[in-house]
């Protein structure tokens, strides 16, 4: 029984393996389908030879054939890596995938992330590490990847080799960075890599920019090709749920007699739980599409990303209500402080305020609503610490957030906002007398006041 257990799960790994494939195949396809050879190979070029930092757009670089095609082509090494260390495909490996397919769209290509992904290779066998996790967060490591383009893109022959030397340390500090810093976050922050990538980020951007003397430019956006983008994503999504449907019906005739022996076993294959995954994905893609057309928001390479990424994570770690508090405070934020909620920025981080879903479902809805719009506001003005250097800022600025409302609410549980922090001064033996009286003053007042305000509220219940 159990080596029959044993099969049906190494057939369930192969069968999710090719899908996946298959995935990055068809990406490969549209691109080829999307442009002209000569034309595939220029943009593949320009791609490679682009800076990369947040936000670039390959399309606007590159144009629809050479994106796709980066995008289908790391999609597919990065399976191929996870199949060589034999990694078990799970959910959290599809939405990784996922990622590193949307994020390919406007940031990451084989030339910038190879030496990262090498350098985490590196580290695992070094260290000789076990974890079978290691591989998965040298994969995400490569969000850093733009500062080896940066650094590559210098025309002097040593920074050629600095870049490729820098990936490599990037991949090999990522690893042991991330499982450090996780821990921190305390598993609040969904795109936890992200909050350990920016605090290499911010090491990456002032090397080089105070040592290497580069300059870091902001990008355009191309939204020429908005409706053929809209179609595809569309296709995408239906093929998925289409499938995912079959599957579900399948599921639901386990017991109906005289069925084949190999529909029976096709379906103790795939569980309901793991079809219901698919499922979720096309929903949350369907929801990602009717939110860009209701808000009028037109298609460009970050936000295809973006929104592969969303509906990718979705099989993962959330549900629709943990992720939508958040992205309501989000948008509320955008629009209230900045006057947008349209622009390419403002609709990144109203999906990506799903990094914050693990908090909404320990917090409750009108802290995770607050934290939302907090999170709107960090996003967009911490990306000059690292100026675009971390793919994953909104991760790094959804960390920051959870540690904000963590030790705030560890001040409210102390009660420190009150009196222990006045009493705390008080107990110091480095304070001046004078600062000491001035203390003792502010805090008779404060006791006074208080019980005004304590007297005036019983009179008016007495006279009521």
């Amino acid at each position: 029984m159990r080596g029959k257990d044993f099969n049906l799960s190494v057939v369930k790994q192969n069968l999710i393996f090719y899908l996946l494939i298959a995935y990055g195949a068809i990406l490969i396809l549209i691109g080829l389908l999307a442009d002209s050879i000569n034309d595939i190979f220029v943009g593949l070029i320009k791609i490679v030879l682009s800076p990369s930092n947040l936000v670039s757009d390959y399309i606007q670089i590159a144009g629809v054939g050479a994106t796709f095609i980066n995008s289908g082509s790391l999609t597919l090494l990065s399976l191929l890596i996870l199949r060589r260390y034999q990694y078990s495909v799970t959910s959290l490996t599809i939405s990784v995938i996922m990622m590193l397919s949307g994020f390919s769209f406007f940031g990451k290509n084989l030339l910038n992330s190879i030496p990262i992904i090498l350098g985490a290779l590196l580290y695992i066998k070094i260290t000789h590490s076990e974890q079978q996790e290691d591989v998965v967060v040298g994969l995400l490591g490569t969000c850093l990847s733009p500062l080896v383009s940066i650094i590559f893109l210098n025309n002097s022959i040593s920074y050629k080799i600095v870049s490729f030397l820098a990936g490599l340390f990037i991949g090999f500090v990522i690893v042991p960075i991330f499982n450090y810093m996780k821990n921190h976050t305390r598993g609040l922050n969904l795109y936890n890599m992200g909050f350990s990538a920016g605090i290499v980020g911010v090491a990456g951007n002032l090397i080089t920019r105070k040592i290497l003397q580069i300059k870091i430019i902001p990008h355009s956006f191309h939204t020429t090709y908005s409706n053929d983008l809209f179609i595809i994503l569309v296709i995408l999504f239906s093929t998925v749920f289409t499938v995912s449907i079959y599957g579900l019906l399948m599921t639901q005739h386990i017991s109906i007699k005289n069925r084949s022996l190999v529909c029976t076993q096709q379906s103790k294959i795939f569980t309901f739980y793991d079809i219901w995954k698919l499922v979720k994905f096309s929903l949350y893609g369907f929801f990602a599409l009717i939110t860009i057309k209701f808000l009028g928001v037109q298609l460009s390479a970050p936000v295809v990303g973006t929104i592969i990424t969303f509906a990718g994570f979705s099989m993962y770690d959330f549900n629709f209500v943990n992720y939508f508090v958040p992205a309501t405070g989000a948008m509320s934020a955008s629009y209230l402080i900045y006057g947008d909620i349209t622009s390419t920025t403002s609709i990144v981080i109203i999906f990506f305020a799903s990094t914050l879903s693990p908090y909404a479902q320990k917090s409750g809805m009108l802290a995770s609503l607050f934290a939302g719009g907090v999170f709107s506001i960090i996003s967009r003005e911490i990306g000059v610490l690292h100026a675009g250097i971390n793919l994953y800022n909104c991760g790094f600025a959804g960390g920051i957030t959870v540690l904000l409302f963590y030790f705030f609410n560890y001040l409210l549980r102390t009660k420190l906002l009150k009196y222990k922090l006045i009493d705390l001064l008080l107990n110091q033996e480095k304070l001046s007398k004078d600062l000491k009286t001035s203390c003792r003053m502010a805090l008779k007042k404060i006791q006074f006041f208080k019980l005004e305000i304590d007297q005036l509220i019983e009179d008016d219940q007495i006279d009521n």
